[in-house]
């Protein structure tokens, strides 16, 4: 697994550990959980000390505007608020799911998704580049209940996901 991935993981672990701890927990349980985890999972067990902790409590409040806290009155360390910005918190979901997906490998019958349409994330990239560079974009649109589209010219601002479908949402091009 790239090093990349299991520093993601491993600030995922984190969080939801303290998540489930409404007492906190000090460093020594953060690390018995993290090993526990590695080896319930079959992961390469990596170094795990009190100065990387450190490191990922601020990595995570950057990334996921989660704040780690240490009380002297219990000597353990809670999550301050842990009502995680619905965008982290997706985000920290899908993670998961590819992780645990990746795991089971061909094994379909343990994580069952819902049937449903394709959800036009291979569009992303271009719709990204497009909104970060002020870029006008032009596409065939149709409607999921229709068959037939129509040429469009727009300048986009924004994605938004709006009960499991993307939108896009642009300016059109007069």
């Amino acid at each position: 697994m790239a090093k990349r991935q299991e520093t993601l993981l491993r600030l995922t672990y984190i969080i939801n550990f303290l998540k489930s701890k409404k007492d906190g927990a000090d460093y020594s349980e953060i690390a018995k959980h993290l090993e526990e985890r590695a080896y319930r999972e079959g992961e390469e067990q990596i170094p795990f000390s009190e100065k990387t902790f450190q490191r990922d409590r601020k990595v995570i409040e950057e990334v996921y505007n989660v704040i780690i806290q240490f009380k002297n009155s219990n000597k353990k360390y809670h999550i301050i608020d842990a009502d995680l910005d619905i965008n982290n918190s997706t985000l920290l979901d899908s993670f998961i799911l590819i992780n645990a997906y990746k795991q089971m490998g061909n094994r379909q019958d343990v994580i069952i998704f819902e049937k449903r349409q394709a959800s036009g994330l291979y569009n992303f990239d271009g719709f990204i580049h497009a909104i970060q560079n002020l870029k006008k974009i032009s596409f065939e649109y149709i409607r999921h209940w229709e068959n037939t589209g129509n040429r469009k010219v727009v300048e986009p601002y924004a994605l938004k996901e709006f009960r499991n479908r993307w939108y896009l949402l642009a300016v059109k091009d007069i």
